[in-house]
């Protein structure tokens, strides 16, 4: 997990945290318990965005 900032169109900048796309998704759970979130950044090894993990989707995976 790295912490990170959003900054929007007004530069109004948000806390965030990222997982690096080679962590476990216990991880994920973990970030989004602790920052009670339902989404999570996941950041490639060239450090630009490779997608997003959602409570939906692991909800999926634990039951398909």
């Amino acid at each position: 997990m790295t912490r990170c900032e959003l900054i929007s169109d007004q530069t109004v900048k948000t806390p965030c945290d990222q997982l690096d796309e080679d962590e476990h998704i216990l991880s994920a759970i973990k970030v989004m318990n602790e920052a009670g979130v339902s989404h999570v950044l996941v950041f490639g090894g060239k450090g630009k965005p490779v997608g997003m993990v959602l409570s939906l989707d692991i909800v999926k995976l634990l039951v398909s």
